[in-house]
């Protein structure tokens, strides 16, 4: 028989997170840190792993190749209500931050495509659970405006779809 492990913990084990980079990580760093995010009981040590997993992810607005990943563990720790609730709070905010971020000019440079387009389409995985939130009577943790913020975004998205910035030229 095998155990039941949820859907953000076996998305967590089905992302290559070894063949992905994060601004100068190991992907497998963005791994462990969002399973602190997500399931500890330890407030410091889970803000902590969101402070340094923000800073892998989406460094000032540049997601890096481990993004797309990071929003699918998001997106299947919401749609389970799988993460406690209160770590549930920077989870959404970290999705946020990725929605809003651009595929990193560096990672643009060396032909790394698409970052930003892959994260979208992860998060519209989640986008009636994000509804759900949003819509919500009952939010003792107040992520009812938050989910309704990251609902415009996908549908903004969904409505005028927007590229990477243009790669540099070199001479």
């Amino acid at each position: 028989m095998t155990e039941d492990v949820g859907l953000a913990r076996a998305q967590l084990a089905a992302v290559p997170w070894s063949t992905l980079r994060a601004n100068g990580s190991p992907g497998e760093q963005v791994r462990d840190l969002l399973t602190t995010m997500l399931f500890s009981d330890d407030d410091a040590a889970a803000s902590e792993a969101y402070r340094r997993i923000e800073n892998m992810v989406t460094a000032q607005g540049d997601l890096s190749p481990a993004a797309p990943g990071a929003v699918a563990v998001i997106v299947a720790a919401v749609a389970e209500r799988d993460a406690g609730d209160r770590n549930m709070g920077p989870a959404l905010d970290l999705l946020g931050l990725t929605l809003a971020g651009y595929t990193a000019r560096w990672e643009l440079d060396i032909g790394t495509r698409g970052i930003r387009a892959a994260c979208y389409r992860e998060a519209m995985r989640g986008y009636w659970s994000l509804r759900r939130i949003a819509a919500s009577t009952h939010d003792p943790y107040e992520y009812r405006e938050l989910a309704a913020e990251l609902v415009e975004m996908l549908d903004d998205e969904a409505a005028n779809p927007q590229p990477d910035p243009p790669v540099r030229e070199t001479s």
